[in-house]
């Protein structure tokens, strides 16, 4: 029921739009046939505008609700890559380590083999 709400309030804009524009050019022509010509063409023309412009507002609360979505799905999927780069990290970096420590053994094993041999 509220999944992908931003989707549904863009298409709930965009439906109320289609629904005020139609009621303008039905108020218009209902003017236009009752003998106020000028009346019925600036209801047809504001009406729409004013359709067009009031619903603009929920429009674009639901490309921002769309637009947070997507950033936090993005960020989500960075999070996880950062994740795991910094766990090879961390394994590479052991592994440096311990190379680092049997390095250091095998001199010192090779220096007790030199001092066993003299």
């Amino acid at each position: 029921m509220y999944d992908n709400i931003g989707e549904k309030l863009k298409t709930l804009a965009r439906s109320l739009c289609v629904i005020l524009i139609i009621g303008a050019i039905i108020g218009g022509v209902v003017l236009i046939f009752s003998g106020l010509f000028l009346l019925g063409i600036l209801e047809i023309v504001v009406g729409t505008i004013l359709s067009w412009a009031s619903t603009l507002l929920i429009y674009g609360v639901g490309e921002a609700v769309t637009n947070t979505e997507e950033i936090k799905n993005e960020t989500y999927i960075l999070n996880k890559k950062a994740a795991r780069i910094e766990s090879s990290v961390n394994h590479i970096k052991i592994q440096l380590k311990d190379g680092n420590t049997c390095k250091d053994n095998s001199q010192e094993s090779s220096d007790v083999n030199a001092a066993e041999d003299a």
